[in-house]
């Protein structure tokens, strides 16, 4: 069964809501203060404080600590609150529901919010395993970093809170987008080793253009192994997103698929939404190989 937490300053509507979920997860309650191990939980529904900054700092607080684990974090809100509350929906909550708790109005929005996003649940092993190998591969050829794959699962949103992200589209017998996204200290880290000099000597536009670079290679690589086994694949110029908890768009349902690395135990992100049934077989994304390189087999 999944498990919630609920963090509020008073435990007055905990009953409410453990009582309206408890068919299909458990609940726990925790104050601000006493919030820890979020790691536990895969779901998080945050007290929303009105007239106060409070809220925005919460939820960006915990996303930062999730990391890039998809966890959805939702606010409770009155209802007089929820035009002020949506704010908070660009600083890392991705839904809000209302206070006093409804269960018809409630539920829906919970297990909504658990739901991958397309209508898929499946990812084709030959398709993810050149991007997952072309990764670890061009990060160690040109930045002289090694990545280790950490996790794979699929998005349950669109929205990327990392810092940057570089993205390329496909065509052909796989078609969709492909992005890498990184928190800062990391992008720089990177594209430092990539043009040997020191990370503070870099600019922001020296950063955008590498880290397209880096999605360049990757993307260029795959595409090389997909079209040796007999795949028709083009790919277009890269693009580079800015600015925390930006969203990329997908083809419409189609899985999102995260395969999280780390560098020197910094975390960076693969994201791939790919159609790609001109290339079977398909297998289930619990079944996607967790060790750092080895290939899916079907």
């Amino acid at each position: 069964m999944k498990k919630a937490l609920y963090i509020a300053h008073k435990a007055i509507n905990e009953r409410a809501l453990s009582n309206i979920v408890k068919s299909e997860m458990e609940m726990e309650f925790s104050e601000w203060d006493d919030v820890n191990n979020i790691d536990q939980y895969d779901l998080i529904v945050l007290d929303w404080e009105r007239n106060t900054e409070a809220g925005d700092d919460k939820a960006v607080i915990i996303r930062s600590r999730c990391g890039f684990r998809d966890v959805p974090i939702i606010l409770a809100a009155n209802e007089n609150e929820i035009d002020e509350a949506k704010r908070t929906l660009r600083r890392g909550a991705n839904d809000i529901i209302t206070k006093p708790f409804n269960s018809e109005k409630v539920l829906p929005i919970l297990k909504k919010s658990l739901q991958p996003a397309g209508n898929k649940t499946s990812i084709n092993a030959d398709v993810i395993n050149p991007f997952l190998n072309a990764t670890i591969d061009v990060l160690k050829t040109m930045a002289n970093a090694d990545a280790a794959k950490k996790d794979v699962y699929l998005k349950r949103s669109h929205t990327l809170f990392g810092d940057i992200s570089g993205v390329m589209s496909l065509s052909g017998d796989a078609e969709g987008i492909v992005a890498i996204t990184f928190q800062n200290d990391l992008g720089y880290y990177l594209v430092a080793n990539m043009v040997g000099c020191d990370a503070s000597d870099l600019t922001p536009e020296d950063l955008h253009d590498g880290i397209g670079e880096i999605i360049n290679m990757i993307s260029g690589a795959a595409k090389a192994v997909l079209n040796e086994k007999g795949g028709m694949i083009s790919i277009t110029i890269p693009t580079v997103i800015i600015g925390f908890g930006h969203q990329i768009a997908h083809p419409r349902d189609v899985p999102v698929v995260v395969m999280i690395f780390e560098v020197n135990n910094q975390p960076f992100v693969i994201q791939l939404c790919i159609s790609s049934e001109k290339t079977p077989p398909v297998i289930k994304a619990s079944e996607v190989d967790k060790t750092t390189k080895k290939p899916v087999t079907v």
